[in-house]
This record gives C-alpha cells, structure tokens and sequence, in this order.
C-alpha cells in the first residue's frame, strides 16, 4: 500500500514537472540527449541520494 502510494505520488510530481518545462523547452529532435546530459551533470555534482540537491 505504501509503495502505492509513494509511486502514484512522484508520478504526479513528475508530471507536474513535465507540464512545467514543456513550455520552456519545446519539443525537437534530440531533446532527449540535452535533458539526459543536465540529469547527469546534475547526479555527479550533488551526488546519488542527497535531499538537498533534490531542490535545486
């Protein structure tokens, strides 16, 4: 019940979020490499598991 609940909740953060940068992004071909490239600087530089560079 509980993982239920945790995954029903990041999946509506996670479509939030995605409504939220569409408009900034827009949609092209390859947009997928530059988003995958951020998420990765993003990983190195704060790490795997920290909450505090969960909202930067």
């Amino acid at each position: 019940m509980v993982f239920a609940l945790v995954f029903s909740i990041s999946a509506v953060l996670a479509a939030i979020a995605g409504f939220m940068v569409a408009p900034i992004t827009g949609t092209s071909i390859g947009i997928e490499n530059q988003i995958v490239i951020l998420s990765m600087v993003v990983i190195i530089i704060c790490g795997i598991g920290s909450i505090f560079c969960a909202f930067m």
